[in-house]
Parts: C-alpha cells; sequence; structure tokens
C-alpha cells in the first residue's frame, strides 16, 4: 500500500499518527511476553514527530505525505554461520524477514523522512543464535515561525563496530558477530536565523545529542552544541565580515565532563563572484586533552572557487589546539558522472559523528549527479532512493569503518570517489583513508584506543549495476579494509568482500534477487574466517 495523499485535513494525520503510535506501543508490550524488539521508545519517538508535524504544518494543497510498508524475505546457505576458522566451520541455513515501513511528508512548513527496517535472523540448526537488528535512518524539520525559527530532529539506529580490529558491521555476514553493536543516535535542534536591519545577517542554533549502545558497550554519551553566527550582508562591496562562535560540552562515565568553544572573526575578500579569499583569527579554550582548561589564539586562512555550475573548490587551513586543521574540497559533474575529493582534520567526539552521518557517500555521489535534472533536493532524494533500490546498490559505499568510544578524539580523514551513469550501467568507486587518534589519558573504559592510540583504516568500493533488461539488472559489489595500529607492533585486521546477485521486477511492487556472496577477514587480534553465502530473496513495498 502506497499511499500519496495531498491537501487533505488534519483529521486524517491524527488518525495516522494515532495508528502509528498503536502499532509502537503494542510492539513494546509485546516486548514484555517474549518477543524482542528493541528501542521502542525510538519509534514512539517517530510518532511524536508525526504529531508535531501535523499539528504545525497546516494542510494545503501542497501537502504529501508517503507512507510505504515494506517486508523482505530472504534464504541463505552459509558454509560457515558460526565464523570459525575453516577446521570448525559449519554449514547452515538463515532465514531472514525483515519488515519496514518508509514515511515521507513534503509540506510548506515541514519535512519527515522515516526509513526503518527490523531484521529478523532465524537459524535451522542454532536456534540459540536467533537475532533481531534495527535499522532506522530518519529526520525532521519544522518551520514553527515563518523564516525564522526552525526545529531540526533526527533519531538513527544502526550497528557499529565494538573494535576496530574485528569483523566490520557492513559485511553482511550471516553470523552474528560479537563486533556488532546497536547503537541509537538522538538529536534535537531548534536554531534561528535573520536580518539585522540592511547590515547584517545572523543565525543561532543548540542541539542536544546522545548515544546509546545496546548492550553496555559504550556509556551514554550526551553533547550540547551551541553555535551562532553574524555576518555582514552581500553587497557590491568586495570586503565582507563574519564573526561566529560554538561551545561544546561532552559528557559521560568515561571522561566525564569535556568541554571545547572556540570564537573566530573573519575578513572575506571577493575578487569575483566565483571567487573568494578569507582570514580569521579567534581564541579557543578546551580541556580535551589535558584535565584543565587552556587556552590557544587560532588563526587561518581560506579559498573558495566555483569557475563553472559544475565545479567547486573549497579549501581552510587553521591553526588549532591540536595543530593544523583542514577541510579541503573539490567537486565536478558531467551529464554522465560526478567526481569527488575531500580531505578534512578536526577533532570530533562519536555522538556528534553518527548524528552527522548523511544516508551515504554512494547516496552524496548520485546526488551532484543528478542536481541538474532534478534542481528541487526533496525530489532529488527521492529519485536517488528509487535507483538505489531497484539497482541494490548501496547507499553507504565503504565498509562500516570507525569503532565506538567514549573519548574525543583528532579525525584525519580522506576520501576520493566516482560515480558513472548510463544508458545500461551505473557505477561507483570509493577510497578512503582514516586515521583516529585518541585525545588525553583515561583510565575509564576500555576501546581500541586501548590497544592502540592512532589507528588507521583504509577502505575501498566499487558498486557497478547493469541493467539486463527493463526488469533485470545485475550487480557487482566489491568492498576492502584493511585496519592497523601506528604505535602498536603486528596489531592488524584486514576484510575482503564479493557480492554479485541478479535481481527481477515481479511487478511494480515485488523483486526478487538471487545471488552468492564471499567474505574473508583476517585479524591478529581476533579469529579469522572466510563464509560463502548463497542466497534468494523478495522484497515487496505494499
Amino acid at each position: 500500500m502506497v499511499i500519496l495523499i495531498k491537501g487533505l485535513n488534519h483529521h486524517f494525520f491524527l488518525h495516522m499518527a494515532r495508528w502509528t503510535i498503536e502499532i509502537f506501543a503494542s510492539l513494546r508490550v509485546a516486548g514484555r511476553y517474549g518477543l524482542r524488539y528493541q528501542n521502542a521508545g525510538t519509534l514512539q519517538l517517530l510518532a511524536g514527530g508525526l504529531i508535531a508535524v501535523t499539528l504545525v504544518a497546516p494542510a494545503s494543497a501542497t501537502e504529501v505525505w508517503t507512507v510505504v510498508p515494506k517486508l523482505m524475505l530472504t534464504e541463505s546457505y552459509s558454509d560457515n554461520v558460526t565464523l570459525n576458522q575453516a577446521s570448525s566451520s559449519q554449514g547452515g541455513w538463515v532465514t531472514e524477514a525483515v519488515p519496514g515501513l518508509f514515511i515521507e511528508h513534503k509540506g510548506a512548513r515541514a519535512y519527515l523522512y522515516v526509513n526503518y527496517e527490523l531484521h529478523h535472523f532465524f537459524y535451522d540448526k542454532q536456534s540459540q543464535s536467533d537475532r533481531t537488528q534495527n535499522l532506522l535512518s530518519s529526520n525532521a524539520r519544522i518551520e514553527a515561525i515563518d523564516n525564522w525559527l526552525f526545529v531540526d530532529a533526527l533519531a538513527n539506529i544502526s550497528q557499529q563496530n565494538r573494535s576496530a580490529f574485528g569483523p566490520s558491521t557492513a559485511s553482511d555476514s550471516l553470523g552474528a558477530s560479537s563486533n556488532r553493536v546497536e547503537t541509537s543516535t538522538y538529536q534535537v535542534a531548534p536554531n534561528i536565523r535573520g536580518r539585522l536591519s540592511n547590515y547584517a545577517n545572523y543565525q543561532a542554533r543548540v542541539s542536544g545529542t546522545q548515544s546509546h549502545t545496546g548492550d553496555g558497550a559504550l556509556p551514554d554519551t550526551k553533547t550540547t552544541d551551541w553555535t551562532g553566527q553574524i555576518k555582514s550582508v552581500p553587497s557590491t562591496a568586495r570586503i565582507g565580515w563574519s564573526i561566529d562562535g560554538n561551545s561544546l560540552i561532552f559528557r559521560n562515565d568515561v571522561v566525564g565532563k569535556r568541554e571545547d568553544s572556540r570564537i573566530r572573526g573573519s575578513i572575506i575578500f571577493e575578487i569575483d563572484p566565483q571567487l573568494r579569499f578569507s582570514v580569521s583569527g579567534g581564541r579557543e579554550i578546551t580541556n580535551y586533552s589535558t584535565p584543565a582548561k587552556t587556552a590557544t589564539a587560532t588563526s587561518g586562512v581560506g579559498i573558495e572557487w566555483s569557475p563553472t555550475s559544475r565545479t567547486r573548490i573549497a579549501a581552510v587551513q587553521e591553526r588549532r589546539f591540536f595543530g593544523n586543521g583542514h577541510i579541503y574540497f573539490f567537486s565536478h559533474r558531467t551529464p554522465l558522472t560526478a567526481w569527488r575529493i575531500s580531505s578534512s582534520r578536526d577533532v570530533t567526539v562519536l555522538p556528534t559523528q553518527l548524528a552527522s552521518a548523511q544516508r551515504g557517500s554512494t547516496y552524496d555521489l548520485l546526488n551532484d549527479l543528478l542536481t541538474s535534472a532534478i534542481p528541487d533536493p526533496i525530489s532529488r532524494g527521492s529519485a536517488i532512493d528509487r535507483r538505489l533500490q531497484v539497482s541494490g546498490i548501496p547507499a553507504n559505499a565503504a565498509l562500516g569503518r570507525g569503532f565506538l568510544t567514549g573519548r574525543p578524539f583528532l579525525n584525519l580523514n580522506h576520501e576520493a570517489s566516482i560515480a558513472l551513469l548510463g544508458a545500461t550501467n551505473t557505477a561507483t568507486f570509493t577510497f578512503s583513508q582514516t586515521e583516529q587518534r585518541g585525545l588525553g589519558l583515561f583510565t575509564r573504559g576500555a576501546d581500541s584506543f586501548s590497544l592502540s592510540n592512532n589507528i588507521r583504516q583504509r577502505a575501498f568500493n566499487l558498486n557497478w549495476a547493469r541493467k539486463l533488461s527493463a526488469l533485470s539488472t545485475l550487480t557487482l559489489i566489491a568492498t576492502s579494509l584493511r585496519t592497523e595500529a601506528l604505535d602498536a607492533i603486528n596489531l592488524e585486521s584486514k576484510q575482503y568482500s564479493l557480492n554479485v546477485f541478479m535481481s527481477t521486477q515481479l511487478s511494480p511492487k515485488a523483486t526478487a534477487s538471487l545471488g552468492v556472496r564471499h567474505i574473508k577477514f583476517e585479524s591478529s587480534a581476533d579469529a579469522g574466517y572466510e563464509e560463502n553465502v548463497l542466497f534468494a530473496s523478495i522484497a515487496i513495498r505494499f
């Protein structure tokens, strides 16, 4: 049942919100009687978001609701369902049932996106391994006061790596890996923006974020982030200015309370409408690296150049308390290709990183590629989701990188990617390298930084989908991930996977797939394994 609704009154929306709450509440009740259904509170939070959208956004001809219940059933045979070494591997059948719900609301003053899946795994010979996994990607925006006050919110559930040196969570392995940890992230962020007379624009935002792991692998971590900026109004003058500041407060049982606060002033020189330079100076106070707060003078330079509407180059380098930080970015698109190269070096914390994660690097590439053809970002997002669903290409290009940690860390990330779009072929290539270094010395909490305080990960991904006919597509997904400790001896892991399958559209609402998958994992810190899987699945959108 796909529901597209335009211009209905509030009674429909209130009934739908009430229906959503009743379903989620029944799931919580079912959990009391033996059904393992985690994060019901998250789902009720989303139901509350539905109510908020219906109450704030008045019904009009522009209101559109899309509600798509969905179900996927997969039967697989694995020659190593226990993920053991070859000498003790054991084959078996696994049934996976994935009910889900997609909701999207587009309105004049509100937007809501919810994509939820509940994965049930049933093992024919090892019922004790039966498990569930929640996957949720959702965000909402409400314009509470016309063109001034906005409220953003998100609630995400993902599978994260407990250890950087264990099997990656994105490996599609059927085995119940002990390295897989279900992690929930919530964020609410009211923000304002406006103009002071004809001289300056201003904006301010406060966001509260919390991360939680399902098995207590990481203590609940909360952040409060205040940001604000006031800058000159664009005019015919070639010199502009801006003043911005932010304060991030970070709390959990591992580090206690940590804070990083900055204030910065910038002067912007506009050479022409396509080329800008900037210089900045300011002050930063933090206790991320030391128990006591320390103050550091900061300075930086930046350039932004857009020679054409299809090409953008930006670079910012700053002197910070940890040394030199930077953001480098290049993007270019043609009618059939999209290119991206980026590099960044900055301090971050896990809740902020999880909350800022978008739909994936493959999604971003296709977003660049379709910008000219579909200017509206919401319509473009829906088109990308449909294309990825048909091809079977995941929105996240690479294996799951990173790992759970309760500490602030310095993150150096390089990424290069390209997307090719043809009449019968869609291909994406991504290479990335990430180095993470823990900040400060903390005796509480064990994570991968306890093994090595500096960890490098290199990932490569190839996605290729070939349209065989109007109804059938052949897809190949190849990935590799190498993790190594930079300040420890003989500590590393390697993981490779190859996934080949064919999908056929049985009807406008049903798709069947048949494929094979190979995974190999090696590690000096964990037991390695190989797994070969044959699978068949059917996906239905009601």
